[in-house]
């Protein structure tokens, strides 16, 4: 699990770096686009 994942249960041990960010990001986009396809066809 994402370290940003646990926050609604640990918000005291939240600690994101810009890595996290960017990886929630790409990994938005892959689902995103994944989505599309199964819409699409």
């Amino acid at each position: 699990m994402a370290p940003y994942g646990i926050a609604v249960r640990y918000p005291n041990e939240l600690v994101l770096e810009e890595y996290h960010a960017e990886t929630a990001i790409r990994m938005a986009g892959e689902f995103v686009n994944w989505a599309k396809g199964i819409v699409e066809s």
